[in-house]
């Protein structure tokens, strides 16, 4: 039951941090600083979402 709840909260614990690095690339925060600051989010996973992010402003 433990590991269950460990994986829950781990798992809502990305989600959240997800979050975060879109908002703060929204507001032009460098990825190396979001890595920084969140160590839980990639390299890959901010290049991702810049490109995401990236082809919605274009439309």
């Amino acid at each position: 039951m433990t590991q269950i709840v460990e994986e829950y909260a781990s798992k809502k614990v990305l989600e959240r941090d997800k979050e975060t690095a879109k908002s703060l690339l929204q507001n032009e925060v460098p990825a190396d600083v979001i890595i920084k600051s969140i160590p839980t989010i990639s390299m890959e996973y901010i290049e991702k979402l810049y490109r995401q992010l990236a082809t919605v402003e274009k439309q």
